[in-house]
C-alpha cells in the first residue's frame, strides 16, 4: 500500500491552505470517469468552445499515464478563481517544463484569451505555451481523487473555494513537492 504524504502550508494572511500530495500515477487513474465528467461538462456554454475544455484533440489520460506519479495540488482560499489561475499557473508551466513532466490546470475558464478564444473560429490555440486542461476536462472526478489521496473533503457552503491542478512526472516525489511549495507558496502572499 501506497504511504500519501502531504506538505501543508498554512498562510494565516490570506487563510489559504496550499496542499501538496504524490500519489502512483495507477492509484491516480483509479479515479477516472469520463463520462460522468464529460457529461457535466457538455452542459457548460464553453463545452467544445475553449481550447481548455472538452473534447480534448488528445488522449489526456493516455499521456498522462505514461508517468510515474501524479502530484495534485489543491488550494482552498478565499480568493477569486482566476485571480489563482492567472498567477499559479505560469509557474506550474515552468515546473513541468523543469521535471519535464505534464501539467493538468486548475478548472474553470482559461484566463488567457477570456470570451475571444481562437476555437470558436476553427483557429489554433494563441497560447497552447499556457494553457492546459483541467484535470475534471480529461475525466478526472477531483472530488474522488483529492479525498483519496490527499484526505480532502469538500465544503460547497462555507465561501471558500478548492482549485485543484496536478503535475504528471518521473521525478522523485519529495524533491518535486518541495518544489512546487517553495515556487508556489511566495506567489500565494498576492492573491
Amino acid at each position: 500500500m501506497w504511504e500519501f504524504k502531504s506538505y501543508f502550508v498554512i498562510l494565516q494572511c490570506m487563510c489559504s491552505k496550499l496542499t501538496v500530495t504524490t500519489a502512483p500515477m495507477c492509484e491516480a487513474l483509479r479515479h477516472v470517469d469520463r463520462e460522468m465528467c464529460l457529461s457535466a461538462c457538455r452542459g457548460c456554454h464553453n463545452y467544445g468552445v475553449r481550447w481548455g475544455c472538452p473534447p480534448h484533440p488528445t488522449d489526456e489520460p493516455a499521456k498522462l499515464s505514461r508517468y510515474k506519479y501524479l502530484t495534485l495540488i489543491s488550494l482552498s482560499t478565499q480568493s477569486a478563481a482566476e485571480t489563482i489561475r492567472r498567477l499559479i499557473e505560469p509557474t506550474l508551466i515552468d515546473i513541468e517544463a523543469e521535471v519535464k513532466g505534464r501539467a493538468a490546470a486548475f478548472a474553470g475558464e482559461c484566463p488567457y484569451c477570456a470570451a475571444e478564444c481562437s476555437r470558436r473560429s476553427g483557429l489554433p490555440c494563441r497560447h497552447p505555451e499556457f494553457v492546459r486542461p483541467s484535470l475534471e476536462s480529461v475525466g478526472f472526478d477531483v472530488i474522488g481523487l483529492a479525498g483519496s489521496i490527499q484526505h480532502l473533503t469538500f465544503d460547497w457552503n462555507n465561501r471558500r473555494l478548492t482549485l485543484t491542478a496536478a503535475l504528471a512526472h518521473d521525478c522523485d516525489t519529495v524533491s518535486t513537492e518541495s518544489l512546487i511549495v517553495k515556487r508556489l507558496e511566495p506567489l500565494l502572499v498576492h492573491c
